[in-house]
């Protein structure tokens, strides 16, 4: 079966003197194979409203993509993430080493204070499948067990003091592609992780390796065993 992944996103939120603009000209610098900026619309709104609104902190104001690899780079003036941009090509094969290439720059360079949040998301779809009857999901309502209609579940829980897990799963998501709108299912895990040491280069890329692991290990509780199975994982 293919790899049902159709996004992933690592990122860190951060604190740091240095203006975005200046951070980009260092990124790029540093990744010369990542040389195409697209500025976001959020880049428009003033600065100090960025800062005062909690909700825009930490938004994204540039993509810088690659023409070489299936990737995208996203700052914020206190963010900075790796997103696919491509096919996914699997997290030891190719995702992680990317994110150690992109992030050593953080250590190397020391551009930025402090990191204050961790995260990792993964979206896999499942075109024309309902994911309550491929899955190990149970649901009932009054003693009915039907899931044909579209259902929406959301799941906030503590790993440990520290991690936290965010999980969407929808039964009749719509998603756009290159052949247009496709309609299935689709399981969000989201993990992030706070409150740690993080400007330590090895306790960084070992924190990054754990939640792998913890997205992993939950999409293994949502999925079946001849789905996992299948998949190889």
């Amino acid at each position: 079966m293919q790899v049902p992944i159709i996004d992933v996103i690592f990122d860190i939120w951060f604190e740091s003197n240095m203006p975005s603009e200046v951070l980009l000209g260092i990124i790029i610098e540093e990744n010369l194979t990542y040389n195409k900026v697209k500025n976001l619309p959020l880049l428009q709104v003033p600065l100090d409203i960025r800062l005062m609104d909690s909700n825009l902190k930490h938004q994204p104001l540039y993509e810088i993509l690659s023409e070489e690899k299936p990737y995208k780079i996203i700052l914020g003036h206190n963010s900075l993430g790796l997103a696919l941009n491509g096919e996914y090509q699997g997290w030891d094969e190719s995702f992680f080493p990317e994110i150690k290439n992109i992030y050593k720059t953080i250590f190397e360079k020391k551009i930025i204070n402090k990191i204050t949040r961790c995260g990792l998301r993964y979206i896999d779809f499942f075109e024309n499948e309902n994911i309550y009857e491929i899955g190990k999901i149970s649901i009932k309502i009054n003693d009915n067990t039907d899931t044909k209609d579209k259902l929406f579940l959301r799941v906030e829980k503590d790993v440990d003091s520290n991690i936290a897990m965010a999980v969407v799963i929808n039964n009749k998501a719509s998603v756009k592609n290159f052949n247009g709108d496709k309609v299935g299912s689709i399981i969000d895990i989201a993990s992030f992780i706070k409150n740690k040491d993080f400007l330590n280069k090895n306790n960084f890329f070992d924190i990054t390796e754990q939640l792998h692991k913890i997205n992993k290990n939950y999409f293994k509780e949502v999925a079946n065993d001849k789905l996992i199975e299948q998949l190889g994982i």
